[in-house]
């Protein structure tokens, strides 16, 4: 029962929403109450604002400028997104 369980998590984590557009980006500038600029590697290099999903705030992950992190972007606004994952850390 545990390994069905767990398929379907799995499973419902691997359907990801089409109305949400993902993009990877680098973080440029930390602004103020967990807010982030990042650049995304689209076509346009859009610039958008940013914020920290759950799992990675509860986990105290921290995120710096040239950082490159995956963002997934509002349907109803696409200036704003939420970062999903911290991909490679950048460096100075």
């Amino acid at each position: 029962m545990l390994r069905f369980i767990k398929k379907l998590f799995n499973r419902a984590e691997d359907l990801s929403d089409p109305r949400n557009p993902k993009y990877d980006g680098e973080v440029l500038e930390i602004i103020t109450n967990g807010f982030f600029r990042v650049r995304l590697d689209n076509m346009d290099h859009t610039e958008v604002i940013s914020k920290v999903n759950g799992p990675i705030r509860r986990k105290q992950i921290t995120i710096l400028p040239g950082d490159t992190v995956k963002v997934e972007l509002n349907p109803y606004d696409s200036e704003y997104g939420m970062i999903t994952k911290l991909i490679k850390k950048g460096g100075n």
